[in-house]
């Protein structure tokens, strides 16, 4: 995990690592690699994930589709404080999950009680819209909708 997150952090600026301990960078690689790669990482996720019967329970989505995420129904939280409660450095670049963002759908997960997680990979803005975090997650199907063009 500390592995992919320090790669989505360098590849805010503009360079990448090769994976492992060493850290040695290289040059972005162009879209179209690097979208193999993550179809592939994708694909990955669900190697140890045994089915016997068809269809199988999960759906990679190649290419990735543009949805809308709603962060509040995507990431469990518990509600926090009221803001008049916190100090304003925290509200401001502390991360806004009262939002709804831009993602990109990758992958479908049937649960065993019959639902669908969808693997989403979008950014939580600030507080102040100043800096963001990007994520995949897994999310319920009800927190996404799909964009319109």
């Amino acid at each position: 995990m500390g592995v992919y997150l320090s790669f989505q952090v360098e590849r805010q600026r503009g360079v990448e690592t090769n994976g492992d301990a060493s850290g040695l960078r290289f040059p972005r690689r162009p879209l179209a690699a690097a979208t193999i790669t993550i179809a592939a990482r994708i694909e990955s996720v669900f190697e140890r994930w045994e089915s016997v019967y068809d269809p199988k329970p999960w759906r990679v989505v190649d290419p990735p589709q543009r949805v809308i995420v709603d962060v509040s129904a995507a990431i469990a939280h518990d509600g926090g404080r009221s803001a008049n409660d916190l100090p304003l450095r925290v509200r401001a670049e502390g991360l806004d999950l009262d939002v709804r963002v831009r993602g990109q759908l990758q992958a479908w997960g049937r649960t065993s009680r019959g639902e669908w997680l969808a693997a989403c990979t979008f950014a939580i803005p600030t507080g102040n819209k100043r800096g963001s975090l990007e994520i995949t997650q897994w999310c319920p199907a009800s927190a996404i909708t799909a964009e319109c063009e």
